[in-house]
């Protein structure tokens, strides 16, 4: 779906997300913006970034096949910046899926944030 979209319409799906009172949010991050290509976590706003983090707290990705958007689109930045300084947490789901998140987004960067 995303690559069918022009850059104009997928922008509108990426202001709606970011978007503080949108009532879309949960809809958009588990089915929609995933598959767009080339989003980042640069393209998202404050409030969409807390939202994103507060879901690593809450909803238990089940599967590697479950890509969070977080992993799909977090930057090299982000990860040293929000997500490695979240490490020493134990709590669950945070713990679990904070290690899914990361080994996306190890393989999408090359590198190997955490050992399996």
């Amino acid at each position: 779906m995303g690559e069918s979209l022009s850059k104009e319409k997928a922008k509108l799906f990426v202001e709606e997300f970011n978007s503080k009172n949108s009532k879309y949010r949960e809809l958009l991050s588990e089915q929609i913006l995933p598959q767009f290509e080339n989003l980042s976590t640069d393209d998202f706003s404050d409030s969409a970034i807390s939202y994103l983090l507060s879901k690593l707290n809450k909803d238990v990705i089940e599967s590697y096949f479950d890509r969070p958007l977080l992993g799909n689109t977090c930057t090299k930045k982000f990860v040293n910046e929000f997500l490695l300084p979240l490490m020493g947490f134990e709590e669950q789901p945070l713990a679990k899926n904070l290690r899914q998140v990361l080994l996306i987004a190890g393989q999408r960067h090359g590198k190997r944030y955490i050992s399996c």
